[in-house]
């Protein structure tokens, strides 16, 4: 989809996991992540490391892939208040999904998509 539409679609990542200021280990996987895209400007690795983790989900296999030194504190305190907003906003499951500010019922995946903007194109030819 980033692919085929790229400018079509704006495209944010967000984990949910427990809201504190302080590392839980509870947010370990979330917290690892995050860190790493946190210091990674391009998108396409960014979802590389995403997709590599939930391909795989062995913590030492993607530890030795991806090394980091520590959680730094800007990281924990980021996540905390993501996990804040991600109540506010009443997300309800991760990944979250919306289109045009509206948000698609759980129901709907990612896998989705494609289907949900070829409908959606249609009826906008058809409209005009």
């Amino acid at each position: 989809m980033m692919k085929k539409f790229p400018a079509r679609f704006l495209w944010q990542i967000r984990f949910d996991g427990i809201e504190t200021e302080e590392y839980h280990p509870m947010n370990q996987v979330q917290l690892y992540l995050w860190e790493l895209c946190r210091k990674e400007m391009d998108d396409r690795i960014k979802l590389q490391i995403i997709n590599d983790w939930f391909s795989r989900q062995s913590p030492q296999w993607f530890s030795k892939k991806y090394p980091i030194d520590k959680i730094s504190s800007d990281t924990i305190a980021d996540f905390s208040i993501q996990c804040h907003e991600n109540k506010l906003m009443e997300i309800s499951k991760v990944p979250a999904i919306w289109v045009d500010g509206k948000a698609l019922p759980k129901e709907y995946a990612i896998s989705d998509l494609p289907i949900l903007c070829i409908d959606r194109s249609f009826i906008q030819q058809s409209a005009n």
